[in-house]
């Protein structure tokens, strides 16, 4: 299966943890286009690091900005119609950018992929190590129209923005585990750089997608981990 995938990893001070990433991403079922790991000014061993894997990575260095400036500025470099970003010290499960691409290729008219993913990593304990995310969301979340596509892939066909809303403190989008497509993207504007530092910097654009209201797919088996 051949579909045209870029693969973004903003970093900054993960010289112990990037590695690990980039070997999840390289070693998926189905390859990325190209891999891009935009370096937020580190000041660790992280060029060192990303170093070793020689071409099979693109490499760039920038002043630090924040992970907003660092994922626009992969973007900037990316070639690929479809967009998958991943957190530095995240990692995806072999068949990530499979599940994704399957489900779009079955329903073109998708603009936004959410992956579900489990935490993982020192101090978190109980019910977070050992349930995905979409298994936590509270009591009717999920009950919107939507559409079985796939095995473990569905189309959304009504919006999620006030289910969001209504939801508070459950936020199941975060940047690692949504992709989307490069026009979207555009249409949508982008991450906000003004808002480096803040801790809902990767929600408030998801929200603006929600917003729009694009068609939405969902990966109910997780994918990815993400480190905590």
């Amino acid at each position: 299966m051949s579909f045209p995938i870029s693969v973004i990893i903003p970093t900054y001070q993960r010289a112990s943890l990037i590695g690990e990433t980039i070997e999840s991403v390289l070693a998926q079922i189905l390859p990325a286009n190209e891999v891009i790991v935009v370096d937020d000014g580190s000041t660790d061993n992280t060029a060192d690091v990303c170093g070793q894997f020689g071409d099979r990575i693109r490499y760039k260095k920038t002043e630090n900005g924040g992970v907003q400036v660092a994922r626009i500025t992969g973007v900037s470099l990316s070639s690929s119609p479809w967009l998958v970003f991943c957190d530095s010290d995240d990692l995806m499960q072999l068949d990530h950018l499979e599940s994704i691409a399957k489900l779009v290729v079955s329903c073109p008219q998708v603009s936004l992929v959410c992956n579900n993913f489990m935490f993982f990593g020192e101090g978190i304990q109980g019910l977070w190590r050992t349930r995905s995310m979409f298994d936590m969301a509270p009591d009717g979340f999920w009950d919107i129209a939507k559409r079985q596509v796939g095995d473990d892939a569905w189309l959304v066909e009504d919006s999620l923005a006030s289910h969001i809303l209504d939801a508070r403190d459950y936020q199941p989008f975060w940047a690692g585990n949504t992709s989307i497509s490069r026009e979207y993207f555009d249409q949508v504007g982008g991450y906000d750089p003004s808002l480096v530092g803040n801790p809902s910097e990767d929600f408030e654009f998801v929200f603006r997608c929600l917003m729009r209201g694009g068609q939405i797919g969902l990966i109910t088996r997780p994918t990815f981990r993400i480190r905590k």
